[in-house]
């Protein structure tokens, strides 16, 4: 925080009420700095929340969900609480007091398990705009009340286990035919994990972070493998330390209990009990988080207290992450992985990370339930696991007298330090840049300064054009202190270039892959490459309207696009998202929903005529696939396949807009 208080924080503890069976829970709201509780009784139509988690608006859900328990809310005479007009005041003391975010952490007590199932990371003030679990002005977590002890943050930056785990087609097949034997209500399609592309994908993801963090990546099954993949993490572990353990698998509920579909030796299907999940991390004390990417890994029975996979895990890790609804790789995941993992190393802090990641997904997708689906569970009073080299110290260390020679920079001053492997003590490191530390130069001796690579700016292909050289040392050069920050800049802007580029180019070569598995679907079961063909042109759709979304981004200023909403009968302000490039796509998808595109287009025509608009107006008419000639299977698959296509497309439209 820029005024150096303690962060804002409240605790929403969710209890019974044994007043009134027509209030039946009660929630209590402390302020966590100055220990003061309030208190409302509410009510929940479980069914209709059912409904609604079915449907296709997170919204709705959370909108009823804070509806009834903010809004709807009494206290103990029957009156309207005031439960709201405290919550709202807490929000707005964390946003004046220049906070990171209000940190809101949520118990239910164990004897509500029927709550502890809700999906509560979609609650959603509508009147504000406000999604606690996908918001800024929030930071939000599932506290659980375990005995267990506390763990302090870890130095230095994660060391991360991932592990990919995913039996054949023909087991997981089986699988579901088995459980749909065992359990009526489990009825589910599980699709291998594509192996090889969750290692490339996650490789170069890893790779375009943070310098420092260290990663191993395993995938299972293994030929020859002459253990099963649980007793091979295990054995990872046990070589570690791991700091995370990131698993990426598919989750099953199986009569009201949650299981890891894993692999036995020979690769056959291993079903992992919750409580015998949990179980292989007993005794680890180094672990400070489990990642579940896997579906359902969230999901908690109504029957059960703390059930399912996640929960489970506190009794054994300070924090753990699983997703309570279905969750696919793809676009979303990568999102998803990269601003997570780029948070969580940059400051240490789990629920501040995933939050980041909600509402990137949010922003990228608000009508998707995908930016709701990550679940933290966190027993730990602050969500600090790793605690990065230099993150304590201030970030603008105060000005120094201005440098003109490399002896004086060696015995006092301050600079950007890079070079692998030289060995800095004594050294203070007062701020963080792209690729290095700034340290305090008077801890370096002289003899270390001219043997490695001193206290200076060391550059590697960043752009440093309009810096003077004031001196040289090996591996780089050494220029005015006064132009540190601006150096600074210039190798953070090149590494973020840098980072885009190689995303950008990930994306495109993914986008191929997918073109050419659709160009290549061959109908054994019926269907024609025409028809596969006919599916797909709706992506080519899909690109008109990126390059609609582009044009109103690029070429519409803020007021200009304010006036096009107005002139079309919306409010500009009632559009989700941040920013005019939220804005612009929101709009865009707005009126492909209700039939408006001509309209949208016709309306920016008179505003700006300079824009070449009929290329946009010009549409081949789309061949839509006959029902009769692609069974129920294969056209869920192409649906599938078009919506990836249609992401990537999205993704690598977004990464060009940034580049240009």
């Amino acid at each position: 925080m820029s005024n150096g208080q303690p962060q804002m924080a409240v605790a929403f503890k969710v209890v019974p009420n044994p007043a009134t069976q027509k209030y039946p829970y009660r929630l209590k709201m402390t302020d966590l700095r100055v220990d003061r509780t309030v208190q409302a009784n509410f009510e929940l139509d479980l069914d209709k929340l059912k409904q609604l988690f079915k449907g296709s608006d997170p919204h709705k859900y959370g909108e009823y969900l804070y509806h009834q328990v903010f809004r709807q809310s009494v206290n103990d005479l029957g009156q309207a609480g005031k439960i709201l007009e405290r919550w709202r005041e807490m929000l707005n003391q964390a946003q004046n007091e220049g906070s990171d975010g209000l940190t809101v952490k949520l118990e239910i007590e164990t004897t509500l398990p029927d709550l502890q199932a809700l999906a509560w990371e979609y609650l959603f003030d509508s009147e504000s705009a406000l999604a606690l679990g996908a918001d800024q002005r929030v930071i939000f977590s599932r506290d659980v009340d375990v005995d267990a002890p506390s763990r302090e943050p870890i130095a230095g930056s994660p060391h991360v286990l991932v592990a990919i785990v995913s039996p054949s087609q023909a087991a997981l097949d089986q699988l579901a035919q088995q459980c749909e034997q065992m359990d009526p209500q489990c009825q589910i399609k599980l699709e291998q994990i594509p192996v090889k592309d969750e290692v490339d994908r996650l490789t170069k993801l890893f790779k375009t972070l943070r310098p420092g963090l260290l990663y191993t990546i395993q995938s299972w099954p293994q030929a020859g493998a002459e253990n099963s993949a649980r007793d091979e993490i295990v054995q990872a572990l046990d070589g570690g330390p791991f700091h995370v353990l990131h698993l990426s698998c598919h989750g099953v509920i199986l009569k009201n209990r949650a299981y890891l579909v894993l692999t036995k030796a020979d690769g056959q299907v291993d079903l992992v009990p919750e409580d015998e999940f949990a179980d292989l991390f007993k005794g680890r004390p180094h672990l400070r988080l489990v990642l579940l990417d896997a579906c359902q890994s969230a999901q908690q029975s109504q029957e059960g207290t703390y059930s399912g996979l996640a929960p489970k895990l506190m009794w054994q890790v300070p924090a753990a992450i699983g997703m309570q609804r279905t969750w696919y790789t793809g676009v979303a995941d990568d999102r998803f992985s990269r601003a997570f993992y780029g948070e969580l190393c940059r400051r240490g802090y789990v629920d501040r990370a995933l939050q980041l990641a909600r509402k990137d997904l949010r922003n990228w997708r608000p009508d998707r339930w995908d930016w709701g689906t990550p679940v933290l569970y966190l027993r730990l009073n602050r969500g600090q696991l790793f605690q990065p080299q230099g993150e304590a110290a201030s970030p603008q260390p105060p000005p120094q007298p201005q440098v003109e020679r490399v002896e004086t920079m060696r015995s006092g001053g301050k600079g950007l330090y890079f070079g692998p492997g030289a060995k800095l003590k004594n050294v203070e490191i007062t701020g963080r840049v792209a690729g290095g530390n700034i340290v305090d130069g008077q801890g370096i001796p002289d003899d270390m300064a001219k043997a490695k690579p001193g206290v200076g700016i060391h550059f590697e292909g960043a752009e440093v054009e309009d810096l003077k050289l004031h001196g040289e040392f090996a591996g780089g050069h050494i220029y005015r202190q006064a132009l540190a920050k601006q150096a600074s800049e210039s190798f953070g802007k090149s590494e973020q270039m840098r980072a885009i580029r190689e995303r950008l180019a990930y994306y495109n070569e993914r986008l191929n892959e997918l073109k050419a598995q659709a160009e290549h679907t061959e109908a054994s079961d019926g269907a024609s490459v025409q028809t596969v063909g006919a599916t797909l042109k709706s992506a080519l759709e899909q690109e008109r309207l990126i390059r609609l979304r582009q044009f109103l981004a690029t070429r519409f200023n803020a007021g200009e696009l304010r006036t096009l909403c107005f002139d079309m009968g919306l409010d500009y302000d009632d559009l989700p998202g941040e920013g005019k490039a939220d804005k612009a796509r929101e709009l865009v998808g707005f009126c492909e929903r209700h039939d408006k595109l001509v309209k949208l287009v016709e309306t920016g025509q008179r505003l700006r005529s300079d824009v070449p608009w009929s290329d946009i107006l010009t549409r081949e008419p789309q061949a839509q696939p006959t029902p009769q000639s692609v069974p129920p299977k294969r056209l869920s698959d192409l649906q599938k396949l078009q919506e990836e296509l249609r992401d990537i497309q999205d993704e690598i439209a977004e990464l060009q807009n940034m580049l240009s």
